[in-house]
């Protein structure tokens, strides 16, 4: 068994007796779980390492039952992940989590995201918050950090259009497409806050 299935099959039946009834995740099979929870959360590391590799912390917005801060924490062991989360029982539920599957650089906050101090290099991650428009619009950082957005294909029909409407100071830095191993299709969206004075690119939204 690989390290990854050994996670998975540790991590579903923690959710499904300690934490049994928290409602954590739907899904409650470990094909399911290690396809659209653990691939899904690992995916951009191969698609586009560089942004994780060259951030100070990784931050993670809304990480609800511990995706995808967990199974990256896991993977980049020399990373700091931080995790950020409104609902204090998720908050408690993920660091039962990390302390049972010995994951050591993770810590977690019961708090808002918008009254966080972010700080320069970070690199903020978010896979089910809010819309990335009104998520990017609530983040009041004069700070150089980038965010990342995990979402699906309607994306491009319901959220890409309203980025067009974010601060000037922010700057899309790149749109990639996956495919999961199962087929479903999934995008990875980055952008940077450019402090005032530096000189942008052009916007690709």
């Amino acid at each position: 068994m690989s390290k990854l299935e050994k996670f998975s099959k540790d991590y579903l039946e923690i959710l499904n007796t300690d934490l049994k009834g928290l409602n954590l995740t739907r899904i409650v099979s470990l094909e399911d779980f290690q396809v659209k929870q653990v691939e899904d959360s690992l995916f951009p590391l191969e698609i586009i390492p560089e942004i994780f590799k060259n951030s100070k912390r990784v931050i993670d917005l809304g990480f609800g039952g511990g995706f995808p801060i967990l199974p990256l924490a896991l993977e980049l062991e020399d990373k700091l992940f931080i995790g950020l989360e409104a609902r204090k029982k998720k908050v408690d539920a993920v660091r039962l989590i990390a302390n049972r599957l010995n994951i050591k650089n993770v810590t977690v906050y019961h708090t808002r995201y918008q009254d966080f101090h972010y700080e320069s290099g970070d690199l903020i991650i978010s896979k089910a918050m809010d819309k990335a428009h009104s998520v990017i619009n609530q983040i009041k950082t004069k700070e150089d950090v980038s965010i990342c957005f995990y979402k699906g294909p309607k994306f491009f029909t319901i959220e890409q259009p309203l980025l067009k409407t974010i601060d000037k100071k922010w700057e899309n830095m790149f749109l990639k497409e996956y495919e999961l191993s199962t087929g479903d299709k999934r995008v990875f969206v980055g952008y940077k806050n450019v402090p005032r004075g530096t000189k942008k690119n052009k916007r690709k939204d």
